[in-house]
């Protein structure tokens, strides 16, 4: 099943138990596999019920420019960005 993903469905899902190992970018396309992802609201995604739990899904982010992420290392927070490019 494919859902259009809009800005209310974000506010839709948790993600706070679900389990995602790794996250895939495809040209503009983030693509993140979860186990687990559970919807919290149904007034969005009308097909499912409030705290059901999807086992297997992905989150597809498209037009993704780039990615800001940080890390600890050595007691010491650093910063990266990605940025994709237009090719």
């Amino acid at each position: 099943m494919i859902v259009n993903i809009s800005k209310e469905f974000c506010d839709s899902i948790n993600t706070s138990e679900a389990y995602n190992k790794s996250f895939y970018l495809f040209r503009d396309f983030l693509i993140c596999p979860y186990i687990n992802l559970q919807i919290i609201d149904n007034d969005i995604i009308k097909d499912f019920n409030a705290n059901d739990k999807l086992n297997y899904s992905y989150l597809i982010f498209k037009g993704v420019t780039w990615l800001d992420w940080s890390y600890e290392l050595n007691n010491e927070t650093n910063y990266n960005r990605y940025t994709i490019s237009d090719n």
